[in-house]
């Protein structure tokens, strides 16, 4: 955005601003209004600026604002709306401009600022800018954005009708393996059947020949413990026999 210009007296003059505030009857405020800001009068959508106006001018009277105030504060306004018009400026971008320009506005710094308004005033045209225009941005935006208006129509492309759908209760089971289409995965199936049960087979003759030949080795070892100790039996009894015979 450009440099902020000041407003006093700019956009709306010191005899437009009196006009504006000695005008009591509505219908003549409204036209002064379309007149001075030059909205064009075919244009039913500038109702909605014309009421944004006098509900700004409205506002300055509210509060006893002087003509430099008021007029000012128009200006204000009015440069704001038309950069959302042209630009369609955001939410957040139109309140941080305000607040660019009512900073110049408030405090008297030649030529950097000037003293318009007071700190109150400000947090003030703040409020009522956010409650008049700002929360109704999205309606400003659809009011003021190009409108395309669709028309659909529907057409018979075929003539053809779906098939009656039967009761389930009258239907017939099927037996599945009398439909050929079915037969490749029946086979599967019962191929993945069959092999499970062949893995089964195996599984169990593994574990009756490992059962069987745990048999045997435990066989194996009891008749190996029995004769050791038969052995043992035999050489204790030599041993017993010589150490008797020594003693004799």
């Amino acid at each position: 955005m450009s440099e902020t210009p000041f407003f006093v007296f700019k956009v709306v003059s010191k005899t437009q601003t009196e006009d504006l505030t000695n005008t009591s009857d509505i219908i003549k405020l409204r036209g002064i209004i379309k007149h001075f800001f030059k909205l064009n009068s075919t244009d039913e959508k500038n109702e909605i600026l014309i009421d944004f106006y006098l509900n700004s001018l409205r506002f300055c009277t509210s509060h006893s604002y002087s003509l430099e105030k008021t007029s000012c504060l128009l200006g204000i306004f009015d440069s704001l709306l038309n950069e959302f018009l042209n630009l369609r400026s955001t939410e957040a971008v139109l309140l941080c401009h305000l607040k660019q320009i009512l900073s110049q506005h408030s405090i008297q710094r030649p030529p950097y600022s000037i003293e318009v308004f007071s700190q109150h005033e400000i947090k003030s045209i703040i409020d009522f800018y956010h409650d008049s225009f700002l929360r109704h941005y999205s309606l400003y935006e659809f009011a003021y954005s190009n409108q395309t208006d669709m028309m659909l129509t529907s057409k018979t492309e075929f003539n053809g009708r779906f098939p009656i759908v039967l009761n389930l209760e009258e239907g017939k089971e099927i037996d599945p393996h009398s439909l050929a289409f079915l037969s490749p995965y029946i086979k599967a199936h019962e191929d993945v059947e069959l092999a499970k049960e062949e893995t089964k087979t195996i599984e169990e003759e593994c574990e009756e020949i490992t059962d069987q030949v745990g048999y045997k080795i435990a066989q194996e070892m009891k008749n190996f413990q029995a004769e050791f100790q038969e052995k043992l039996k035999k050489q204790d009894e030599e041993i017993f026999a010589r150490v008797d015979m020594l003693k004799k």
